[in-house]
């Protein structure tokens, strides 16, 4: 069967659900491809591919965009269309749209390969496990299966179906991998606590790719394409516990041999697991703070993380001269500006190398929506959500508050890195939103990402390309 997914476009990361669907797919002799909807001409793709599938993966506030192009595509051509991802995961009634035949929840390898061969052999799609089917006498709703346990099983992740599309993508020499997949916190702002409960019963909620089988993905990518940093992706890397992490220093540092950037989490750190980040060649880490008041960070995001803990941490990470990236989530529902400015400061005391701070948006599916939307902070419209983490709030501060809160945004990691503007910037987020503010703090971004957390070279094309893309990076 021939499966065409439709994506808006491809920017900075790869598009690993699709990846492992594809090479699911692939493996057991399906034909997939892949169209950007912003540079192709998707009528002319689809009547010279002739899908038997049309795909979709979606996040909510890019949701309606797609249901728009599907129903654009389906007034012309008949195929089966799907929708998956974190958005029809949590909203499967998604299904119940016009032009939208099934909804996929969760893990979608298994459940691809089932419907595909299915067609294929011409037996009923209605029964296949994880899967929501629009039928003639209404919507057939299937148990999910156990989460996939054996990720070595698994075939590699297929980027000659993103990087054929993208030669520049393909060329960039930091390239992404999963170690694992799975996250046992409870943070209230993160779809893993729901998506655990949708789950509950059907395996392990950690599961971690054996340290040979991680390696031999990277020497293949290594052997075919540009790479000279690793970026594992893995909600906190070091959850396959010292062991793991153990032989993954020694056998990292021998086989593959380059510096690599994880996430970790503050009360996993010690000086055991710093020391082996840095032996096997962790240059920099990911480290939350979202947020520097307690009733914030452990009431509200319940993030169960002291301040004492996180500053014991940061001081080793860069005793042992690895680079901190910190995450913030500024205009939290029952936060004030105050509440940021602290969040702001925290970040100045622990040296942070480079700031993120991006927008809270009330995605569907998480307890801090559901307390967003009971509080009267959210309308409850998730239609409404921007697509960006870094554009407007969606909660119901006045205009005033959502000014200085965009404008702490763009001017958060510039102040961190440059502590004496700190006076001036309380009064810059005063100002009226501008794309000055919004220039400088794109640019700083880059400057750090290029200057600090990414140790390899650029040539001028790609210096060029990367500005670039930090402009285009939260519309994807």
């Amino acid at each position: 069967m021939r499966v065409l997914f439709v994506v808006r476009d491809i920017y900075l990361f790869e598009r690993f659900g699709i990846m492992h669907i594809s090479s699911m797919l692939k493996t057991h002799g399906h034909e997939v491809e892949i169209a950007r909807a912003l540079t192709e001409d998707l009528h002319a793709k689809v009547a010279s591919f002739k899908p038997h599938i049309l795909a979709y993966s979606l996040t909510t506030g890019f949701h309606q965009y797609y249901l728009d192009i599907n129903r654009d595509i389906r007034k012309r051509y008949d195929a089966l269309s799907v929708f998956g991802g974190p958005h029809p995961t949590f909203f499967p009634d998604i299904v119940k749209e016009d032009g939208v035949d099934i909804v996929c929840i969760g893990e979608g390898e298994l459940p691809m390969l089932d419907l595909a061969d299915a067609l294929k052999s011409g037996r009923p799609v209605e029964n296949i496990e994880n899967l929501i089917v629009k039928t003639a006498s209404g919507i057939k709703e299937n148990p999910t299966r156990p989460l996939i346990e054996n990720l070595d099983a698994l075939p590699f992740p297929d980027r000659d179906l993103v990087y054929d599309k993208s030669p520049a993508f393909k060329n960039m020499k930091v390239k992404a991998f999963f170690s694992g997949r799975g996250c046992p916190y409870q943070c209230s702002y993160c779809f893993n606590h729901r998506y655990n409960e949708l789950f509950r019963g059907k395996g392990k909620v950690i599961r971690k790719r054996s340290v040979d089988n991680l390696l031999q993905e990277i020497a293949d990518v290594k052997s075919r394409y540009p790479l000279e940093v690793v970026r594992f992706m893995d909600d906190v890397f070091i959850l396959g516990g010292k062991p793991w992490l153990e032989e993954f220093s020694k056998k990292y540092k021998k086989e593959v041999g380059l510096p690599f950037v994880c996430m970790t989490r503050a009360d996993l750190i010690d000086e055991d697991v710093v020391k082996m980040l840095k032996e096997a060649g962790c240059h920099s880490v990911y480290m939350a703070i979202e947020a520097a008041n307690d009733r914030v960070r452990n009431e509200l995001l319940k993030r169960n993380l002291n301040k004492d803990r996180m500053l014991r941490s940061s001081r080793l990470f860069h005793e042992h001269g690895i680079k901190i990236v910190a995450e913030n989530i500024l205009g939290l529902p029952s936060e004030t500006i105050e509440d940021m400015l602290e969040t702001l400061r925290l970040n100045i005391q622990y040296k942070i190398d480079l700031a993120i701070a991006s927008i809270f948006n009330p995605y569907p599916g998480t307890e801090l929506a559901d307390f967003a939307a009971e509080k009267g902070y959210f309308t409850g419209d998730y239609d409404k959500i921007d697509y960006s983490f870094f554009g407007d709030s969606p909660l119901n501060f006045t205009r005033s508050q959502k000014k200085k809160i965009r404008n702490l945004s763009s001017l958060f990691n510039v102040t961190v890195s440059i502590p004496v503007l700190f006076p001036l910037v309380k009064l810059l987020i005063h100002l009226p939103s501008n794309r000055v503010f919004k220039f400088i703090g794109e640019i700083w971004h880059g400057y750090c990402l290029k200057f600090r957390i990414f140790p390899h070279r650029m040539t001028f094309k790609e210096n060029m390309r990367m500005i670039l893309l930090f402009f285009k990076r939260n519309e994807e």
